[in-house]
Order: C-alpha cells, then structure tokens, then sequence
C-alpha cells in the first residue's frame, strides 16, 4: 500500500508575513485619515485584506462591495469578533 502524504498547512510562510507586514504598513499609514471612526476603520481592514490576499482587484464590483458589507455585518454584529478586530487595529495603529 502507498502512504498517504500528510498535507500541513504551513502557516508562517514568507509571502504571509510579507503581506501581513504590508498592511499594517499601510493600515497605520491611512487609519488616520480615517480617524477614530470605528465603522470606516474596519471596512478599511476589510478592503486592505481582500485585496492583499488577491480576493479582490483594484476596482470594486457590486459583488465585492456585497461581500465587504457582508464581513462588516458579521464582525459587527459578533461581540467577540467585534472587540478582537478593535483590539488588532488599535494596536496596529499604537505600534
């Protein structure tokens, strides 16, 4: 019998840190123009994630404005999820 390979997810992988240090990058760079507002701030978290992941592309369609609207809802209206993703950008926008 052959031996099934084991599939492991590799999660510190170079392009994740690349990308994960190029949005705090630029999320500390446009937060504050933003301010303080706690709405915008996190559809900008949203935004910058999708389109570093490759999700979304430099034009927005009615579909992905749909599922932006959709992720923000869902955080917003979690608790947990809600004070967690203000946490991290908080302490983005701190460092």
């Amino acid at each position: 019998m052959a031996k099934k390979k084991k599939e492991v997810e590799v999660v510190f992988d170079p392009t994740n840190i690349e990308r994960s240090l190029q949005f705090e990058s630029v999320f500390r760079d446009v937060a504050p123009k933003i301010k303080s507002h706690a709405g915008r701030l996190i559809v900008t978290q949203i935004l910058l994630v999708l389109r570093l992941e490759g999700v979304i592309g430099s034009k927005l369609s009615k579909k992905d404005l749909a599922m932006v609207e959709d992720i923000k809802n869902k955080l917003v209206n979690n608790k947990d999820l809600l004070s967690e993703t203000l946490a991290n950008i908080n302490k983005i926008i701190r460092s």
